[in-house]
């Protein structure tokens, strides 16, 4: 048995008031570097492997992540 770090990704929506001229100004911002994340919620079943990462793990990784997907396809 051994220990496995996993890559995860998932979703989560919120809302933000945003005070501007514009809805393109507003949207701008929202998606900006500069503005903080929302506070928000989970979207039920978005959690996933992260399989961009998973490319970039060894060979045996990447081989074992493989078979996994091949496998969970043909359920």
């Amino acid at each position: 048995m051994g220990i496995y770090r996993v890559p995860l990704v998932w979703q989560m929506y919120g809302h933000m008031d945003v005070e501007a001229k514009s809805l393109h100004e507003a949207i701008k911002y929202a998606l900006g570097p500069e503005c903080p994340l929302p506070e928000g919620s989970y979207v039920d079943d978005s959690i996933m492997v992260d399989s961009v990462v998973m490319e970039h793990y060894d060979e045996a990784h990447r081989m074992e992540f493989q078979a996994y997907l091949r496998k969970k396809e043909g359920e």
